[in-house]
Order: C-alpha cells, then structure tokens, then sequence
C-alpha cells in the first residue's frame, strides 16, 4: 500500500509538475507576447516622435531658408533699382549742367557779339569825325587860296611889303597852328590808344569772368560727386552694420528657440523614460511577487532587456549625434551661403565705388 501510494504520489507530483511547467510556459508565452506587443508599440510612437522631430526641423530649415533666399532676393532687387535712379539721376543731373553750360555759352556769344559791334560802330564814328575835321580844313584852306588869290591880283604891287610881312607873319601863325595840331593829334590818337585798351582790357575781364565761372562750375561739380561718393560709402557701411546687427539678433533668437525646443525634448524624453522605468520596475515587483520559482528567468529575461536597452539606447544616440552633426554641417553651409550672399554684393559694391 505504501509502495503504491508513494508511486501515485509521484505520479501525482509528475502531472503537477508537468501541469504547472505548461501553466507556466503558457503563462510566460503571454507575457512574452505581451512584452513584445507593448515593445513594437514603444519602438513605433519613438519612431514616430523621431520623425516627428525630424519633419518639424526640416520644415523649420526649408521655412528659414526660403525666408534667407526671399530676403536675399528682395536686397538684390532693390539694389538694382537703386542703381537705376542712381544712374538715372546722374544722366539727369549731367543734362542739367551741359543746358547750363550750353545757356552760358550762348549768353557769352551774345555778349560778345554786342560788344564786336559797339567797339566797330564806336570805330566808325571816330573815322567818320576824322574825316568831317579833314574835309573841313581842307575846304578852308581851297576858300583862303582861292581869296588869296583874288586879292593878290586886285592889290598887285602895292602889296608886296605887306605879303612879305603877312607872309612872315603868316608863317609864324602856320607854325603855331602846325604845333597846336601837332598836339591836338597827339591827344587825339592818345584818347583813340586809350580807347582801344579800355576795349581790350573790358573783353579780357569777361573772358576771365567767363573762364571763373567755368572753373568755379567744375570746382563745385567734382565737390559734389566727392560728398555724393562719400555719403554713398557711409550709407552702405551703415546699412551693413544694421544688417548685421539684425543677423546677430535674429541668430540670438533662433538659437534660444532651438535651445528652448531642445529643453523641452529632452525633459519630454526624461518623462518618457522616466514612465518607462515606473512600469518596468512595476512589472518587475508584481513578477517577482507573483512566483518565486520564475526569479530567475526574470532575472535572465530583466538583464537581456536592459542589455538590449543600453545597446539600444547607444544606437539611438549614435544615430542622433549623426543627425545632429549633419543639420550642423547644413546649418553652418546654408550660413556661408548667406553670408556669402550678403558678402559679394556688398564688397562688388565697395569696389566700383573705390573705383569710381
């Protein structure tokens, strides 16, 4: 009897420990089930976040980049226009001086052809004197001969004395007249010298005014195109430095972002983790309470995961320190393309103003 009770006893205990290694199994393989399902789901909301976080950076990029580019775009724009009124303006302001030179030159011409004529008609009337006085003495001198002549035949002898007396006397009163004519010349062609060097000395002084204005004209021209280069110059310099200075804070302002953003993801991630290890530590003490037998198979199974967590994790953050030095490369190209593109324009600009 003892025999046979002993043999069904461990009959018995056989089938319960067959029953119980299948309750477990069953048991495990449900867990397993389970752990894996809620692993997949894990892996693809940390999949979906990852592209999450990469689709908001890339749309962030492409935003700032088309942003830079339309800006870019519209500086260029403008800078042109620019150029065009500068250059319309010049032309404008160049048709404006050659009108005033052109006016200038025909009020010169005009003056100077009213002055040709008065100095010819104040010629011809000191002509037509000298003529009037000459024709007036030589037809004094024909009526004195011609009266002389008469009274010479009607006084014949009787006169003879008398002509050689009056001729003495006439001769002294010829000379005499001849020296008062003498001078009266002399201070007539001296009034006539003095005349033409007043005439001359008058179109000397307007050509020298004439000459004065156009200096002084070219004088205040090169003086402006001066203070235009220099005001040019200051302009772009402090349109550089505002540029500038508006880069520096727009930057300030993205990298504040980006480390609030980056902040925030890492305290969601902490979270994350955070509940993470709550539910596995949770897990882990309702296993470990529910049997003593599967200690350790939990052990085992706790320590493969947590090995495959590290390893995942190291993955994870190798794959992030990829991503993230490849934005930065990104980043710091698409900020020498910029900067470039501010660079170029501005130094193209410096240099045909220098040559100019």
């Amino acid at each position: 009897m003892r025999h046979q009770y002993i043999v069904q006893r461990a009959a018995a205990i056989i089938i319960q420990a067959v029953y119980r290694g299948y309750v477990v199994r069953s048991h495990l393989q449900k867990q397993h089930a389970a752990a894996t399902k809620i692993q997949a789901t894990y892996k693809g909301y940390k999949q979906q976040q990852l592209y999450q976080k990469k689709l908001w950076s890339a749309r962030f990029i492409q935003v700032w980049y088309r942003a830079t580019r339309k800006a870019h775009m519209e500086r260029r724009q403008f800078l042109c226009q620019k150029r065009a009124v500068v250059t319309i303006q010049s032309m404008y302001r160049g048709f404006k001086v050659r009108e005033n030179v052109r006016l200038l030159n025909c009020s010169a011409t005009r003056v100077q052809a009213w002055y040709k004529m008065c100095r010819a008609r104040i010629h011809f009337v000191n002509q037509r004197k000298s003529c009037t006085v000459i024709q007036q003495w030589y037809r004094a001198q024909m009526v004195g001969r011609s009266e002389r002549r008469h009274f010479f035949i009607q006084k014949g002898a009787a006169m003879t004395i008398q002509s050689w007396y009056r001729g003495v006397i006439w001769r002294h009163e010829l000379k005499r007249i001849h020296c008062a004519a003498t001078v009266i010349q002399s201070y007539y062609r001296g009034h006539l010298k003095r005349q033409c060097y007043l005439k001359q000395r008058q179109a000397a002084i307007a050509i020298q005014r004439w000459w004065r204005g156009c200096t002084l004209t070219n004088n205040v021209k090169c003086e402006f195109m001066h203070k235009k280069q220099t005001v040019v110059r200051i302009q772009s310099y402090v349109r550089t430095v505002l540029a500038k200075r508006r880069y520096l804070k727009i930057r300030k302002s993205v990298l504040k972002v980006q480390s609030l953003v980056r902040g925030h993801l890492v305290r969601k991630q902490v979270e994350r983790k955070t509940q993470a290890a709550r539910v596995i530590q949770r897990k882990w003490r309702a296993t470990r309470d529910a049997q003593q037998e599967r200690h350790t198979f939990v052990m085992k199974r706790q320590s493969a995961v947590m090995i495959q967590s590290f390893v995942r994790m190291w993955q994870t953050r190798q794959r992030y320190r990829i991503m993230k030095e490849g934005f930065i490369r990104l980043q710091a190209a698409t900020r020498m393309a910029a900067q470039r593109q501010r660079y170029i324009p501005t130094h193209t600009f410096k240099q045909n103003g220098l040559f100019q």
